[in-house]
C-alpha cells in the first residue's frame, strides 16, 4: 500500500494553508508554506499536485505553495552571474593571491578615492530623498561611514605608495569611473530613497563577498601590501554597516509592484556590470 494515513495531515476547509506542512509519502518529500508575517517583497506560485492514495479510490488536489523573497534575494539573484565573475577577474584574483602588480594597485587607489567621492554624494542624496528624521540620520551615518570609515583604508594606502595630496588634487577621474559614478547620481537625483540604495548596494555588497572570499586565500591577510585592503573588507564591522544595507533596502522594498521592480533590477544589473568594468579599468590602467 502506498499510502500511510500517519503520515498525512489534510486541512480542514478554510484551514489557513500557510501555517501547514505537508508530507508526501511514499516519496518522503516534505512541502513547507511560509507562515503568516513573513517579510516579503515578491513571491513565485508553484501548483504541486499530491496525490491521495487510499485503498480503493484516488483523490487528487491541488496545493498553491507561494515562494517569498526579500528584494535583496531577488536583486542578487538577477546579478548572480555577474559577481562570480569578479573572483576570476586578473585584478581581483591576483590581489587575493598577492601577485598584483603594486603599479595596477596604485592605479586603482587613486581611482577608486575618485569614486568615493562622489559615491558619497549619492548617500547624500539619500538625505534630501527622506522624509522621515531616521532616514535622514541613517543615510547621514552612510556619508560619515564612507567618508570617514572606507577611505582611512585608501589614505593609509596612499601613504604606501607614496601618493601626495598634491597627486590626489590633479587627478582626474577615468572614463569608466566617471561614467559609473555620473549614472548612480542621475538614478539616485530622479528617483526616491530606494534607487538611491540600490544603485549604492551592488558595490558595497560585492566588496563584502570579495573580502571575505580573499580572507579565506592562505596568508591572503598577512600580506604585506594587500593584507589590509582584505582585513577592511571581510572585517566584521564593514560586514555590519553592509547588512544594515540590505536589511533597509529590503524593508523599502516591501510590497512593491512588479514593474518598480523592474526597474530596481535594471539599476542593480547595470551597477554589477560597471563593478566588472572598473576592476578591468584598473587592471589595464585605463584613463
Amino acid at each position: 500500500m502506498f499510502y500511510n494515513k500517519k503520515y498525512h495531515k489534510f486541512p480542514a476547509r478554510g484551514a489557513n494553508l500557510a501555517e501547514k506542512v505537508y508530507l508526501l509519502d511514499p516519496l518522503n518529500l516534505t512541502w513547507l508554506i511560509p507562515t503568516k508575517g513573513s517579510n516579503i517583497v515578491k513571491y513565485k506560485a508553484k501548483i504541486n499536485f499530491l496525490f491521495y492514495i487510499g485503498e480503493s479510490f484516488i483523490f487528487a488536489f491541488f496545493i498553491r505553495e507561494e515562494i517569498f523573497m526579500k528584494l535583496s534575494e531577488i536583486l542578487y539573484q538577477s546579478t548572480e552571474e555577474i559577481w562570480k565573475s569578479y573572483l576570476s577577474h586578473p585584478f581581483v584574483k591576483e590581489l587575493g593571491e598577492g601577485t598584483l602588480s603594486p603599479d595596477k594597485f596604485r592605479f586603482y587607489m587613486l581611482q577608486d578615492y575618485l569614486y568615493l567621492l562622489e559615491y558619497s554624494k549619492v548617500f547624500a542624496l539619500g538625505i534630501i530623498k527622506s522624509k522621515k528624521e531616521t532616514l535622514m540620520r541613517k543615510f547621514a551615518a552612510m556619508v560619515h561611514n564612507t567618508l570617514d570609515g572606507e577611505m582611512q583604508i585608501h589614505k593609509t594606502y596612499m601613504e604606501k605608495l607614496g601618493i601626495s595630496q598634491q597627486e590626489i588634487k590633479q587627478a582626474k577621474q577615468s572614463l569608466t569611473n566617471r561614467s559609473y559614478t555620473s549614472y548612480m547620481m542621475e538614478v539616485s537625483y530622479n528617483g526616491d530613497v530606494l534607487d538611491v540604495l540600490v544603485a549604492i548596494l551592488s558595490c558595497a555588497w560585492s566588496y563584502q563577498v570579495i573580502g571575505e572570499h580573499h580572507s579565506k586565500i592562505a596568508n591572503a591577510l598577512q600580506h604585506p601590501l594587500y593584507g589590509e585592503w582584505i582585513k577592511g573588507y571581510s572585517s566584521e564591522e564593514y560586514r555590519k554597516e553592509t547588512q544594515e544595507l540590505i536589511d533597509l533596502t529590503d524593508k523599502l522594498g516591501e510590497k512593491i509592484s512588479e514593474e518598480r521592480m523592474e526597474e530596481l533590477k535594471v539599476i542593480f544589473i547595470s551597477c554589477s556590470r560597471y563593478e566588472y568594468a572598473f576592476w578591468d579599468m584598473a587592471y589595464q590602467k585605463e584613463m
